[in-house]
């Protein structure tokens, strides 16, 4: 455990605590599909489709490890962006979440995407 040098706070009940610096994080983290720009202007919507992706902030640092070859295109940084085949998407998920995805059906967020491209879009960190 790395604890933030000068950083204390005060837990419940006033009393004295230190910040586990692997675990804190000040901002949420959050990985959604997404659907190209000009769809969601034509729609009259947002470009992002709720809601995100299980274990957020797990994927959006696995992100930039996704193999090349199943991306279009990638762009990593504070915002990252990976676009890839609409029909690559079960490969990437049984990649992200070898013991499936449970409750949250992918499927359905992306059906509504047109053409053969999908975005993936991570905020955060």
């Amino acid at each position: 455990m790395r604890l933030l040098k000068g950083s204390t706070t005060f837990g419940d009940g006033g009393s004295f605590m230190a910040i586990d610096y692997d675990d804190f994080n000040p901002c949420p983290v959050e990985v959604m599909f997404a659907m190209s720009e000009e769809q969601a202007q034509w729609e009259g919507g947002r470009r992002c489709i709720y809601p995100e992706f299980p274990d957020s902030k797990r994927i959006y640092f696995a992100m930039d490890k996704l193999d090349d070859s199943l991306c279009i295109s990638k762009r990593i940084g504070w915002e990252r962006e990976i676009c890839v085949r609409k029909l690559d998407i079960p490969r990437i998920m049984d990649f992200w979440y070898p013991d499936g995805t449970g409750a949250w059906d992918y499927k359905r967020l992306i059906d509504p995407i047109d053409g053969d491209w999908v975005w993936i879009v991570g905020f955060g960190d």
